[in-house]
């Protein structure tokens, strides 16, 4: 056949659409279909963890080394100079000579977890992607000992391993003969490294098993797990309840034993009656385990945005657990946005919540009722107990704020100049204070009330401010801090130590609307959750050098005072002293004005503010912000803590 008979061939094919159609969209079902099972395939070295696993921590180091760019922050000249200065790791030397010198594949997922067998079985294990079996035989004992932290040996000697072989694997276990005993285990695809916390005599035979873990004994037959590992980030944790030991709960497990010990001192202490109340309650408490304790799932993800890191924790509960909480819950999302109009959109700290009165009232009730019973006389044995009118006084929403650092005047007893004298009735003194400025943060607070004259008549108001158009109450705590607080028309309920936020309040003057903070982005955050808050990490160090400059200040106004009052005649020698001390105090005031403006980009790199969020019963999240620059929030924090490091490195280089 020559090729002009082959190019026709082709030609005629190439012709005919319905042919062509029929190649196309098998090539494409079948690639799609390769594609989609190399995706999904799971790593080789999930294979050696059990469906039993209680804890497991996942690593993506691809997505780490990518989102961090390291190799932009070892072009940084300040870090290639204390490289060129510092001695190198050895194993760094023999990665720079061989990358594939360990065998370990670093492009796949690498798998930490717990094991806990029985009362004396416990295993911290790592799993890992082999990518060369015979490099990783050669040098796995060097990395051990080369790095005893990463997997807690406590040894003096190096371990010593002799290598066994299997049909399938090889493994080595450790002979130091003391509780550091390490197995390690490998084939062509994965390898296992095993560390008993408690016993060593199993550790032979739980390294054999691992390796040979059939199907449907290993992690991947869980679908909770598959499901968390789906949507796994740069560092995932998992934890299981699932195969929690049936003896735990049982008739001889370790809660029942721990209630009978509890039982041999109760019979001792309480009376017949209050030992059947409490035979109730260790009946539903006995019931509440064993219903609650097995698949319960929490998932833990760190992961690193384009403008912020995440740490996220989420939970899927059996349904006796999780009505449990539900219960228990004295939470909800019933916020009083009128709250937030008295305080502007830029604090230092915010934290907002809401409650459920009904259920944090029967709360308090049932567990007072639950003490009472146990003791009659309880609440007179409490320092403090609930009292029912003034919680009902109260309404749901609260609002507390860090905004500002200053001096705040503080109350101390002038024990000198007491009054006393004699009256019809007998003896009797006045009490006589003095004040002084002590440096303090700033805080506010607004509560939304039901009832303004049961809250005022419990609250101390003996101490009203009559002298502004407006009057406010001021209670000391521990009779020295002043706290200043007031209710107005609308049923609000303000407290604060700065005054001129409480004269705000009083004076009914508005916060201008576009510094509000109920016409910021934060009111949508804070109305979608339970719990909110925010830092602003900018404002936090502004505080901190605020907080070093005012001592400093007052430090050199005292020492100048103290200074310029001696006379010739006095000692020479302590002046000398007063006076270096000025000096060195100047002298580290210029260097906080200098360091001020690094301090201020400091900030500004590593980050603006953090937020946490408490979105339901299940979810909890805690995210750092991040500068918007481009770049990942990793790679930001990762330059922001080098360029620390080199500032760091730099100074103790000058100062040797």
């Amino acid at each position: 056949m020559n090729i002009s008979n082959i190019l026709n061939k082709i030609k005629i094919f190439f012709s005919n659409k319905k042919k062509v159609l029929i190649l196309s969209l098998s090539t494409t079902v079948c690639l799609s279909v390769y594609l989609y099972f190399y995706l999904i395939a799971s790593p080789h070295n999930l294979k050696v963890i059990p469906k039993e696993a209680r804890a497991i921590v996942v690593i993506d180091p691809v997505s780490i080394f990518k989102k961090g760019n390291f190799y932009e922050i070892l072009e940084i000249k300040g870090i290639k100079n204390i490289k060129d200065k510092s001695e190198e790791n050895e194993i760094a030397k023999k990665l720079q000579k061989d990358i594939n010198y360990t065998g370990i594949d670093i492009t796949s997922d690498i798998f930490g977890f717990l094991l806990v067998d029985n009362d004396q079985e416990v295993y911290s294990c790592l799993s890992i992607s082999i990518k060369c079996a015979d490099n990783f035989e050669n040098s796995f004992d060097y990395l051990l000992n080369e790095m005893p932290d990463i997997f807690h040996i406590k040894s003096d000697k190096s371990l010593k391993f002799k290598i066994k072989k299997e049909k399938k694997f090889k493994y080595a276990i450790s002979n130091n003969n003391n509780n550091n005993n390490i197995a390690v285990a490998w084939d062509n695809k994965k390898a296992i490294i095993i560390r008993p916390l408690f016993e060593n005599k199993f550790l032979k035979k739980k390294v054999i098993k691992l390796m040979q873990l059939k199907e449907d004994d290993q992690i991947t037959n869980s679908k909770e797990f598959n499901s968390f590992y789906a949507n796994k980030k740069e560092i995932s944790l998992w934890l299981s309840t699932e195969h929690i030991k049936k003896n735990i709960i049982s008739k001889d497990g370790p809660i029942q034993k721990l209630i009978s010990d509890y039982n041999e001192i109760k019979y001792e202490e309480f009376d017949n009656k209050t030992l059947e109340s409490l035979k109730i309650y260790e009946d539903k408490f006995t019931t509440l385990i064993k219903n609650s304790v097995q698949n319960n799932y929490i998932s833990i993800f760190l992961s690193f945005e384009d403008s912020y890191i995440s740490l996220k924790v989420s939970s899927k509960l059996n349904s006796n657990m999780q009505d449990l909480i539900s219960d228990l819950n004295i939470l909800h999302k019933k916020f009083n946005g009128k709250l937030l109009d008295y305080f502007t959109e830029k604090n230092i700290f915010l934290t907002t919540t809401s409650l459920d009165q009904k259920k944090y009232l029967a709360f308090i009730d049932n567990f007072y009722n639950f003490l009472e019973e146990l003791e009659p006389d309880i609440k007179t044995l409490l320092p403090f107990s609930p009292n029912t009118e003034i919680l009902e006084a109260f309404n749901e929403s609260i609002v507390f704020t860090f905004h500002g650092l200053n001096n705040i005047k503080i109350r101390k007893r002038d024990y000198k100049n007491d009054k006393y004298y004699f009256t019809e009735d007998g003896f009797d003194y006045h009490e006589a204070y003095k004040f002084e400025n002590i440096k303090s943060i700033l805080f506010s607070s607004a509560l939304d009330i039901n009832d303004k004259d049961k809250i005022l008549n419990y609250l101390d108001t003996s101490s009203t401010n009559l002298e502004y158009k407006n009057s406010y109450y001021t209670q000391y705590i521990l009779n020295e801090i002043p706290i200043y607080f007031n209710i107005n028309e609308n049923n609000i309920l303000f407290i604060t130590n700065d005054t001129s936020k409480i004269l705000q309040f009083v004076s009914g003057k508005e916060i201008n609307f576009n510094e509000s903070l109920s016409n910021s982005k934060t009111t949508k955050n804070i109305k979608n959750n339970f719990i909110y808050g925010k830092l602003d990490i900018s404002k936090s160090f502004d505080i901190i050098k605020k907080y070093l400059s005012l001592s400093i200040n007052e430090q050199i106004k005292q020492i100048e005072q103290e200074f310029y009052s001696f006379n010739s005649y006095e000692d020479l020698n302590k002046k000398q002293n007063l006076e270096n001390k000025l000096k060195q105090l100047k002298k580290i005031k210029e260097s906080l004005d200098f360091l001020d403006t690094e301090i201020n980009n400091f900030a500004k790199k590593i980050g603006s503010s953090i937020e946490y969020e408490y979105s339901d019963i299940n979810t909890f999240e805690i995210k750092f912000h991040t500068p918007n620059n481009g770049k990942n929030s990793l790679n930001n924090l990762s330059l922001a803590i080098v360029e620390a490091f080199i500032y760091s490195y730099t100074f103790k280089s000058i100062m040797n």
